[in-house]
């Protein structure tokens, strides 16, 4: 993946023909469909970030992660509410190019921190900023054509 530059998906699977497009993800079967790798995939940034690795790992799985930890108790709402203040200067909605840049500086610099480790404590802050990113890029930036 490093040294291929994928203007989409239809080249990606030219290389991966394993490969399948699942909402905004994309699923690379690995070892005759007994491993799969879903990732979120930023051709226009020559990036890939994986979201979600493993045996049979079911692509709905995505959505169910995403989905976790939605009923907070009332002590950890408490707990976010103060802790959010320093976090919302670094995580937050981008709004012009410059809130974009730093949002994939910090995402390249998680990235390194957490590598492939999904227990790490930063991995859901991986996924949160590859989503912020990609909203970004959907409304602002414009598609590669061939």
């Amino acid at each position: 993946m490093r040294k291929s530059r994928f203007l989409n998906f239809v080249q990606l699977r030219e290389t991966f023909p394993h490969a399948d497009q699942v909402g905004k993800f994309t699923v690379f079967n690995i070892g005759g469909n007994k491993v799969r790798l879903v990732a979120a995939v930023h051709y226009n940034r020559s990036k890939i970030y994986p979201a979600v690795a493993g045996p049979c790992v079911d692509s709905s799985g995505v959505q169910r992660r995403q989905m976790e930890g939605i009923n907070m108790s009332l002590a950890e709402l408490e707990k976010v509410t103060k802790a959010w203040p320093p976090i919302s200067r670094a995580v937050r909605v981008p709004h012009t190019e410059t809130d974009y840049e730093e949002l994939v500086q910090l995402l390249d610099r998680v990235t390194d921190e957490v590598g492939e480790d999904e227990n790490h404590p930063l991995a859901s802050l991986m996924d949160v900023l590859g989503v912020l990113i990609e909203k970004y890029e959907d409304e602002h930036v414009p598609e590669l054509t061939e």
